[in-house]
């Protein structure tokens, strides 16, 4: 396996191909290897990425359900959950957390994305191929609701075609990966055998 690029050479990356694409990237840097950004549509309703790094180390990605209020200034439950777990994995060491989103429409409510006219959003996929490749490892952790419009499988379909083994937390009774926010931080991530 290729070793990853740092988690801030990985966000600096990700920051231009936003900007090549015409969308918002606002970043802030906290120190010589700290930053926190997002990348997000012109218009504000989808947000395709967000990160923070504190190190040289890799990123550890999270493939969870659809952003929610988190911005490059301001934490979410979601967020806060994920960078606590980045900065205290045991192994391996991660530089930073990269979250993207299976759908890229920004609601605090499930319904209110599913009755979007377009929830996924149509750069989000060229953002989740960019998350994976800036990625050591991925969680996945879109709960229930990651089902709608056969996304689950088109995420697997992706990791798969990228040789990627995704990792889970916990899978929900109706089979999909657990989302960390409803979930025990003692829980560490198993490999997840998707095909």
């Amino acid at each position: 396996m290729v070793a990853k690029r740092s988690a801030l050479q990985a966000a600096m990356d990700l920051g231009e191909m936003g900007r090549d694409l015409g969308q918002q990237v606002d970043v802030v840097q906290h120190h010589m290897f700290g930053q926190r950004g997002a990348i997000m549509s012109p218009c504000g309703k989808y947000r395709w990425l967000i990160w923070e790094t504190w190190s040289l180390d890799p990123f550890l990605g999270m493939n969870l359900l659809n952003p929610s209020t988190a911005s490059h200034l301001i934490d979410d439950p979601t967020w806060v959950r994920g960078r606590r777990r980045a900065v205290t994995s045991r192994t391996p060491t991660f530089g930073g957390l990269l979250l993207f989103n299976s759908f890229a429409y920004r609601a605090t409510d499930p319904a209110d994305m599913k009755a979007s006219a377009d929830p996924i959003g149509s750069l989000n996929d060229a953002f989740i191929d960019a998350a994976i490749d800036a990625s050591d490892r991925i969680i996945c952790g879109w709960g229930a609701h990651g089902g709608h419009l056969g996304r689950d499988e088109q995420m697997k379909a992706r990791m798969r075609a990228k040789g990627v083994t995704p990792y889970i937390l916990s899978m929900t009774k109706g089979g999909h990966p657990g989302h960390p926010l409803y979930l025990k931080e003692a829980l560490q991530p198993v490999p997840w055998d998707i095909g």
